[in-house]
């Protein structure tokens, strides 16, 4: 009998912290990377000569090549690189282009497929058997051969990703698909490219917005922590994802640096912009404070202040004598997270995702709930089903406060970044960040009260934090006016 999870164990296991994903988004950087590119596509047989048709066959062996650089740094790195041709639309160069690039490669001996990977592989069952057979994809998965080491220029290229999908939607999910698919460890499935462009003028205008940031940023590329015995590497392309089948919920940007670790190493504050490290600039307990803004409800912790996250703390006792106030203050973090995320701010209890402990004979869970909607009672509103919470609503506008911003910032000619409720931007350049993200979210914020006639019109000025590295965190504080 075939066991699929012992297959799956014995092919994928062993390599699972060695795979490189190959994805058609680098281009060279440095002279090293032109030159080995030209000597790869030298060695390989019918590559088209004309000037569009040859750019993007670049792409693609330029990305392969980066993606070799990166496997290069373990002892038996392999390369990930699906075969089917849906895995490759929302891409600039397509799947035919992919596919013949890996072809000619296997075919010049500078990569051959992991034994048993790239199948699909059925678990055997009786032949009278009407339930559905369970099977497992094994990913596509691809050898280097060592000759690439001698490529002139290889281990000394620098890369660039330039061409990420500007777009993407997920498509709709009811709640039971959606917790199914996430605890089976599935991606979210994404409307291809046809229903994308059925959208109409929406989709493209966003393209269109996505296209002229990454022409600011190609100007001003992000590089990124470069670790011992690796070549330094560059980004100035995101992804901007939308929710729920629609281009009104979501709308996140997504780039390299986003999934970097901030919380145990600091790695967005290695990134740098024209040779500077950059100052990350992020709004204070910004999910609530822009929650209840757009809403038109003021929050309740004065007039000034510089976390509104301490507001809270104020009402709740010490439920452990040694807890510490910044674990006291991640708990409120946390639930008031989980609030937004599930769009319910009732919850009874945390969830098993939870990193913390809660006194549940003193009640602790709910009396922390209490405080928290003491502080911010527009988290009253949050409703799941009518797109009022974290992945509708909140991440639409919050995108679109962080663009704004990046764009003014761009009108005085400096490059910003997105992280989310944050940017990144040149260290030296702090200050001028602060004004701008300050006066960008306060107009928006206005505008948005005013034209949706909520009952309050909120001029707020938000509370930031700079962090910069080697420096203590600054706090910049919020006011109403």
């Amino acid at each position: 009998m075939t066991d699929i999870s012992v297959n799956k164990k014995v092919i994928v296991e062993p390599l699972a912290n060695k795979f490189v994903p190959y994805r058609p988004i680098f281009e060279p950087y440095n002279e090293a990377a032109h030159t080995c590119l030209q000597k790869i596509i030298d060695n390989l047989a019918g590559i088209p000569i004309s000037a569009v048709s040859k750019a993007k066959y670049q792409l693609a062996i330029g990305s392969f090549l980066a993606a070799a650089q990166s496997a290069n740094t373990s002892d038996d790195g392999v390369i990930t690189w699906p075969q089917h041709k849906s895995n490759w639309g929302h891409y600039s160069i397509g799947h035919q282009i992919i596919t013949k690039v890996r072809k000619k490669l296997e075919e010049a001996d500078f990569i051959w497929l992991v034994e048993g990977s790239g199948k699909r592989i059925f678990e055997e069952r009786d032949k009278d058997s009407t339930e559905r057979a369970e099977f497992v994809d094994m990913p596509s998965m691809y050898h280097i051969d060592e000759q690439l080491e001698y490529l002139d220029g290889f281990s000394d290229s620098e890369w660039i990703e330039t061409s990420r999908p500007p777009i993407m939607v997920a498509k709709y999910e009811e709640d039971w698909q959606r917790h199914w698919r996430k605890a089976n460890g599935i991606g979210s499935p994404k409307c291809n490219v046809t229903t994308l462009k059925a959208m109409g003028k929406p989709y493209s205008n966003a393209v269109v917005q996505i296209n002229a940031l990454q022409r600011l940023w190609r100007q001003h590329p992000l590089q990124l922590p470069v670790y011992e015995d690796r070549t330094a590497r560059y980004s100035c392309s995101v992804t901007r994802t939308f929710h729920r089948g629609k281009l009104d919920a979501g709308g996140r940007m997504y780039g390299s640096w986003t999934m970097l670790n901030q919380r145990n190493d600091k790695a967005r504050l290695r990134c740098s912009i024209d040779g500077e490290y950059v100052a990350h600039i992020d709004i204070a307990a910004s999910q609530p404070t822009l929650f209840s803004s757009l809403l038109g409800i003021r929050i309740n912790c004065g007039d000034k202040w510089t976390d509104a996250y301490k507001s809270v703390l104020t009402q709740i006792p010490y439920f452990y004598d040694k807890e510490t106030d910044d674990t006291r203050r991640n708990k409120v973090k946390s639930i008031i997270m989980e609030m937004i995320g599930t769009g319910n701010c009732l919850k009874e209890m945390p969830s098993e995702a939870n990193d913390y402990s809660w006194d549940a004979e003193q009640g602790e869970w709910l009396k922390y709930q209490e405080a928290v909607l003491a502080v911010f009672p527009a988290l009253y509103k949050l409703h799941r089903a009518t797109g009022m919470d974290g992945a509708g609503f909140l991440s639409f506008h919050e995108s679109e406060m962080l663009i704004k911003t990046i764009e003014n910032l761009a009108a005085q000619g400096i490059a910003a970044y997105p992280m989310h409720d944050c940017i990144l931007i040149a260290g030296s350049k702090r200050n001028i960040g602060v004004e701008v993200f300050q006066a960008t979210v306060k107009d928006y914020i206005l505008t948005h009260c005013r034209d949706n006639n909520r009952d309050g019109d909120i001029d707020l000025t938000v509370p930031l934090t700079v962090e910069l590295r080697g420096r203590e965190k600054e706090y910049v504080g919020g006011y109403y006016s």
